[in-house]
């Protein structure tokens, strides 16, 4: 909730959130890639940062990422931290 223009929903027993990151498609990387849909997002993101996700398409949300949390906090905040970065 603290990272510019995304739009998330408190999950409900999951262990995954779907932030929508579509404010971004009209825009490129701060590595010049541009950001079309998710799955650019999402390839993106790993070229620059090493942060794996999964783009939205592959569960009917075009508009969003997959983040899951079923992880180490340790390893949940640095890689937020870099999403953070990717964002600014």
């Amino acid at each position: 909730r603290e990272m510019p223009n995304l739009t998330v929903a408190t999950p409900t027993g999951a262990f995954y959130v779907l932030p929508e990151v579509d404010h971004y498609f009209s825009k490129k990387s701060k590595g010049g890639a541009p950001l079309t849909d998710s799955t650019a997002f999402c390839v993106a993101l790993l070229d620059e940062t090493g942060v794996a996700l999964v783009p939205g398409e592959a569960f009917g949300a075009p508009k969003a990422i997959r983040i899951s949390y079923a992880a180490s906090r340790e390893t949940l905040s640095t890689a937020l931290g870099l999403l953070k970065q990717f964002l600014a």
